[in-house]
């Protein structure tokens, strides 16, 4: 919870105490973040949303976990952010199956 409240609002940082849990019987471990966008949400309100990759290991068992999220943040006059929102689940970024067509030869030399 102190690591954490570096980062979140005095509000959400009430509102987590009893959703953080202090006993853990799990271990995860981040094995990759994707950041796939980041838009303005107001005047000083930005809206990231991510994919967190987990290893979570529970007694010999160990898990891989892929999970979408939005949050909010705010950035003041310094530059200085803080999150305003906590973490919500957003649907999954999937790959497209599009794909560019080949232009095709007309047979015309261009000088």
């Amino acid at each position: 919870m102190q690591a954490i409240s570096g980062y979140l609002t005095k509000k959400l940082q009430d509102l987590n105490v009893d959703t953080i849990r202090t006993v853990i019987l799990t271990s995860p471990t981040v094995t990759d973040v994707i950041v796939w966008n980041i838009k303005q949400s107001g005047t000083n309100t930005f809206s990231a949303t991510y994919e967190v990759d987990q290893q979570i290991k529970e007694g010999e068992q160990t898990t891989t976990v892929k999970a979408t999220y939005t949050v909010k943040v705010h950035v003041d006059a310094d530059r200085d952010m803080v999150i305003i929102q906590n973490p919500t689940l957003a649907p999954a970024i999937e790959k497209s199956d599009y794909e560019p067509k080949t232009p095709e030869a007309d047979g015309k030399l261009e000088r």
